[in-house]
């Protein structure tokens, strides 16, 4: 698996600038919020939003404030 890497040394610390690999799992259609082949649906983070929000109610129940109050899915 031939893979080519740059490599910046400064100063007794070593950056990888760059790499390339034919067997790399990267993939740009998968990385972008753009149109592409794969495009993200926004309404995905919605259950996402509505669990962090549960955990940050939670805590702020916790500590003696009081949490906004939440409405239920549409």
């Amino acid at each position: 698996m031939p893979v080519t890497m740059t490599v910046r040394l400064y100063k007794g610390s070593a950056s990888v600038i760059s790499r390339t690999s034919p067997c790399s799992v990267y993939s740009a259609d998968l990385v972008t919020f753009e149109e592409s082949s794969i495009a993200y649906d926004h309404h995905d983070a919605e259950g996402f939003i509505r669990l962090n929000g549960l955990r940050l109610r939670n805590c702020a129940a916790r500590n003696g404030r009081r949490a906004p109050a939440v409405s239920p899915p549409a």
